[in-house]
């Protein structure tokens, strides 16, 4: 594996081979939508190279952490994409950062994925690639879930990620940064 490096705000998608990721990569796709790549999804909140920089990410059950990127995903880098954004400023990347560590031991808001399974479902029955009912009437803007996480912290300086960012799945970032490319650099780990 060469020397990857990241920057602050850069983002970390990850391939749960896990039946909840598998569940979730079920329910954020939509009908005739390609099978989603990523399950979960988080930010780096200081740079250098990945065996020495630091993420938070909102995990069920601990809620918002920080923890040590390597620690936690050294066994599964063949699953992990680093999204490296192109068009923040050094001032945007700091911003980012400190609204993410800001939410450092938030609770883990499990409310939110009832609303984002049952637009998955509706989605899929309805034929429809994505379908925003119930995350729309629920308004749960309080205790983050991963993607939420990622989608405010870019919201607060005034980026997004093609979708509001309390409606916002692993994959539809992981999906705006694929279909970016002047915004984003994609980078999949190889082992």
């Amino acid at each position: 594996m060469k020397n990857i490096t990241v920057d602050l705000g850069d983002i970390f998608c990850y391939n749960s081979p896990h039946l909840i990721g598998k569940a979730i990569k079920w329910a954020e796709k939509g009908y005739s939508e390609a099978s989603s790549k990523v399950s979960h999804c988080g930010l780096f909140v200081n740079e250098g190279s990945l065996q020495n920089v630091n993420v938070v990410e909102a995990l069920f059950p601990q809620g918002v952490t920080y923890r040590r990127f390597w620690n936690a995903y050294a066994d599964n880098l063949k699953n992990v994409y680093i999204l490296h954004s192109l068009n923040l400023t050094s001032r945007e990347r700091l911003k980012i950062s400190n609204y993410a560590i800001s939410n450092v031991g938030e609770p883990y808001g499990v409310l939110k994925l009832l609303p984002h399974l049952a637009d998955g479902v509706l989605a899929k029955l309805l034929h429809r690639r994505d379908f925003q009912f119930f995350r729309a009437a629920c308004k749960i803007d309080t205790f983050p879930i991963c993607s939420y996480l990622v989608a405010r912290a870019y919201d607060v300086v005034g980026k997004d990620f093609g979708i509001k960012f309390s409606f916002a799945t692993p994959d539809d970032i992981m999906d705006f940064a694929e279909g970016n490319s002047d915004k984003f650099e994609i980078v999949q780990i190889k082992v």
